[in-house]
């Protein structure tokens, strides 16, 4: 069990390039051995073909709290489909996770963060994982709970009601982003 006073939350760093939303992905939810980038990459670009051939394709997902209707490669009310968002939504799916993404993105009064997650509006998962994006730089790394007591201890990816995560995910936002 994770408790907020043995455990908090930690950013493993992982190697700047463009598959680092794969890597991230791959090391939260504990598959750093048995799947690589490409495979993951592929997977999700065959989910991506899937959908693309139904134009009245539709999902949800929460943003912040607020529900979100958007339909793949088209435009919405909301602005068009980001490829980020429908690779996350699909991630989600595919590895049966919610995902929550904590957002950075700088701005002249300082960054600001965003928590979004992925998977909310799916089949009910069991399972989360923690995932940190830098906007500006558009590179990912995952999230890990560790014991403090031992710092080689990590605990990802999560079980989905665990009520604590939301906790340690602001005090790391409070601590760690700010």
């Amino acid at each position: 069990m994770i408790s907020i006073i043995t455990h908090s939350l930690k950013r493993e760093m992982i190697e700047r390039n463009d598959d680092s939303l794969y890597t991230a992905m791959r090391s939260a939810n504990d598959t750093m051995l048995t799947m690589d980038n490409q495979r993951l990459r592929s997977l999700v670009a065959s989910e991506v073909g899937h959908k693309n051939k139904s134009t009245d394709l539709a999902f949800q997902r929460d943003k912040c709290g607020e529900t979100i209707r958007k339909c793949p490669n088209t435009k919405t009310i909301q602005g068009e489909l980001q490829d980020r968002e429908s690779k996350l939504d699909i991630l989600a799916k595919l590895c049966r996770f919610l995902i929550y993404v904590v957002v950075i993105k700088p701005s002249v009064q300082g960054n600001i963060i965003h928590v979004l997650n992925y998977g909310a509006f799916a089949v009910p998962y069991s399972k989360c994982i923690c995932i940190l994006h830098e906007e500006k730089e558009d590179h990912y790394d995952p999230l890990c709970a560790v014991n403090k007591q031992n710092l080689n201890e990590k605990i990802t990816p999560f079980e989905r009601d665990e009520k604590n995560i939301s906790e340690l995910l602001t005090i790391f936002i409070r601590e760690e982003l700010h």
